[in-house]
């Protein structure tokens, strides 16, 4: 099985693709050659092993050897490389990666992977493959190329949070910010207070219709049946250990002081009640008692003590702490809350919550590590070592790079993966809003910064929230193909990105991978046409498949469109005669048959 290489067929454009004559001969007998003493290499054989298991049932036989061996595939680390760069070289005679470390020698192993024929991972009794003879030479733009997955909205298993993980890995990202506690469940084990889990990881019900825009909407439906689920912390040690092998760094995060219902419902003293109030998980958004109480020194000892074990599991500099959307209408009228603001000499409870900030930033460093949290808890003063991660618009984040913080992009109108992808009614339940494939692929985490503010960018992250996203494939579904653009904001300069070429050249390999290994993802909708309504007599509409390959079929009657269905013939007029309606849908067929949501134009002619 042979496949031409080209820069558009390798996923994340890479900075050089310098292409020869021939091809290597990969077989089930081909070694992995290992040229360096660093024992951080085995994890890149065990790299090489998931990407050819599939193809030929076993991965390669490892030596170890002084010299690059012909008719082998040799790897072996330059320390005068990016740690995060390679050079992946393929001969006639050999194949070889020389990376900066062993990150970067898994990221080659990764574009090694697109140079394997998809149909080899759908064959059967495969001997060799032909891999084309190529130098790519590439390194990130961003040290910190992130996704974060909520799992409190929804618990997933061990297992499935490790199938995402394999998608970051595919896509070279290297950060997981682990979303383990919120108003809708604690999913952490900590030993010191049991019932965080006990009690606090188990909602009464679920939210099951659209965005209602409130808690106390009337339109809400609830499933009316209990959601729970945690992780031990044999079971955080699993999933840690899992990611490093991926070169994947774990963040967790647990909230404070707001988005705290489930740890209120656990232990009530911690509220600014002192216990006489009963809470309840939410299963929705809730109201202004989800706060902890910073009056009282029990809440200080209370998240010291979490955090003591949540360092213990997880080795990363970072830790989140949340901090966004506190409402302060409790602390208000809490007489500790207020004698704290007295003793301490803080202007209002804005700077309450600076206060808790201040003080968990500095139990963190003694603990040798760094907080990061929500562009909110730069409201009232920030602590002097942490990190933001800008999520209202891009707008946290260039204020808090001015004043010489690191940060990490994550604007919800760019990157909130819980969005729909289309503006299609028929996609799957999830928010009101829409983020298509383009706008996604169209940001610029370094836009807004100053070349000297840039150098506080780390870097930049997807995030999905899971209030309607219940099952792990529809994990996969809302990730594939938007990660796919997330990876090349993430590694690839704004100069040598193409929505033209990702999207016609780039994008279908891609997908046909993905048919090849029978993951979900979403069709992106074809192009110039909208979900709207139209008033008139005439409309001309050009509408294009969202990328070559794909067939375009509609009707004019408001039934669904299938193949066997008119074909979209490019420019498509549409005659509406007076006092009648038209209503034209469009859909997208794959070559493998995969649809795209309908989309839908009613188009009235009212007449006089």
């Amino acid at each position: 099985l042979a496949e031409l290489p080209d820069k558009d067929s390798v996923l994340v454009v890479p900075e050089r693709v310098a292409k020869g004559q021939g091809t290597f001969l990969l077989t089930a007998s081909t070694e992995a050659v290992l040229l360096s003493g660093d024992d951080s290499l085995a994890c890149v054989t065990g790299a090489l092993d998931q990407v050819l298991e599939p193809v030929f049932g076993k991965g390669l036989r490892v030596r170890h050897a002084d010299v690059p061996l012909d008719g082998a595939l040799n790897i072996s680390c330059d320390a005068a490389m990016p740690a995060d760069g390679y050079r992946l070289e393929i001969t006639p005679g050999r194949a070889e990666i020389v990376a900066g470390s062993a990150a970067g020698a898994f990221y080659a192993v990764q574009t090694l992977r697109q140079l394997i024929p998809a149909a080899a991972y759908g064959a059967a009794n495969v001997r060799a493959v032909e891999l084309p003879v190529v130098t790519i030479e590439d390194k990130p733009c961003l040290g910190y190329r992130g996704m974060m997955l909520d799992v409190c909205r929804h618990f997933f298993t061990v297992d499935e949070v490790k199938e995402a993980l394999d998608i970051m890995a595919l896509h070279k990202l290297n950060v997981f910010h682990w979303h383990l506690t919120d108003d809708q469940g604690w999913r952490i084990e900590i030993k010191k207070y049991p019932k965080l889990t006990e009690v606090g990881s188990v909602r009464s019900r679920t939210l099951i219709g659209r965005d209602p825009g409130g808690e106390y909407d009337e339109t809400c439906r609830y499933d009316e049946t209990p959601h729970g689920g945690f992780y031990t912390q044999d079971e955080i040690r699993e999933v840690v250990a899992y990611a490093a092998e991926r070169y994947i760094t774990v963040i967790p995060e647990i909230e404070m002081p707001g988005h705290s219902l489930a740890a209120l419902t656990a232990y009530p003293w911690l509220g600014c009640t002192n216990g006489d109030e009963s809470y309840e998980i939410a299963g929705w958004i809730c109201g202004p008692g989800n706060v902890l109480c910073p009056g009282k020194e029990s809440t200080f000892e209370f998240l010291e003590n979490v955090l003591d074990e949540v360092v213990a599991l997880f080795p990363s500099k970072l830790i989140h702490i949340g901090g966004d959307e506190c409402q302060h209408t409790r602390w208000e009228a809490c007489p500790d809350c207020q004698a704290r603001i007295a003793a301490e000499g803080l202007r209002d409870e804005t700077q309450l919550q600076s206060y808790l900030t201040h003080r968990i930033d500095s139990y963190l460093a003694s603990k040798g590590r760094q907080l990061i949290g929500w562009d909110e808890i730069m409201e009232g003063g920030l602590s002097p070592g942490a990190v933001i991660m800008s999520w209202r618009g891009t707008q946290g984040g260039i204020a808090a790079a001015r004043e010489h913080h690191h940060v990490v992009m994550t604007p919800g109108q760019y990157l909130y993966f819980d969005k729909r992808g289309t503006d299609s009614p028929d996609e799957p339940v999830s928010l009101n809003l829409s983020l298509p494939l383009e706008k996604i692929y169209g940001y610029d985490p370094a836009e807004g910064l100053s070349e000297e503010e840039q150098q506080y960018l780390l870097g930049v992250q997807a995030n999905l929230w899971t209030e309607f996203v219940a099952t792990g494939k529809r994990v996969e579904y809302q990730l594939l193909p938007r990660i796919y653009a997330l990876s090349e904001i993430a590694w690839s300069p704004v100069a040598r990105k193409s929505w033209e070429e990702f999207s016609r050249q780039r994008l279908p390999a891609y997908l046909a991978r993905l048919d090849a290994e029978g993951a979900a993802y979403q069709v992106p909708q074809p192009h110039g046409i909208r979900e709207e309504t139209l008033e008139g007599g005439c409309f001309r509409f050009t509408i294009r498949p969202p990328f070559p390959g794909c067939r375009v079929y509609y009707t004019l009657n408001g039934a669904t469109p299938y193949d066997f269905d008119r074909e979209v013939p490019g420019e498509l007029e549409v005659i509406v005669p007076r006092g009648e309606q038209r209503v034209l849908k469009c859909v997208a067929v794959t070559p493998a048959g995969r649809r795209s949501m309908v989309v839908t134009t009613r188009m009235g002619n009212p007449g006089e």
